[in-house]
């Protein structure tokens, strides 16, 4: 898997307490786009955020197939003055649902010919 994390610095406005993460891994080493959510949520609850809880924050979780590509380019367009993202052609979008609403996140899964991508905005104000 690989991994990207963009902090506060990285979005156009002069103070942001915004986060994307961005979790990539080869499509062709998962059955599907839930296989992929579940491998990811251990890698981030292990590897990346590990003592955080992390998996208890997805417990429950699902995803929901719909036309999701706006809302992520519309994240990715609040950086762009200072990070250039691009993604090859995006075949299917996923929200992740959580049990809870949480206003301060909003998460995806993008499905391209060869990659799942999991899209992480989060804020703390």
């Amino acid at each position: 898997m690989l991994y990207f994390s963009f902090g506060n610095l990285a979005f156009n406005g002069k103070s942001s307490e915004s986060i994307i993460d961005i979790v990539i891994s080869g499509k062709s080493k998962f059955k599907d786009a839930d296989a992929f959510l579940v491998d990811t949520i251990k890698y981030m609850d292990e590897e990346i955020y590990p003592g955080e809880g992390i998996k208890e924050d997805y417990n429950g979780a699902h995803l929901k197939e719909g036309l999701y590509k706006e809302i992520v380019m519309r994240w990715i367009a609040s950086m762009n003055e200072k990070v250039d993202i691009s993604f090859d052609d995006i075949q299917k979008t996923y929200r992740i649902k959580l049990d809870h609403y949480d206003p301060m996140r909003d998460e995806f899964i993008l499905e391209t010919a060869d990659e799942f991508i999991m899209f992480s905005w989060s804020t703390s104000a």
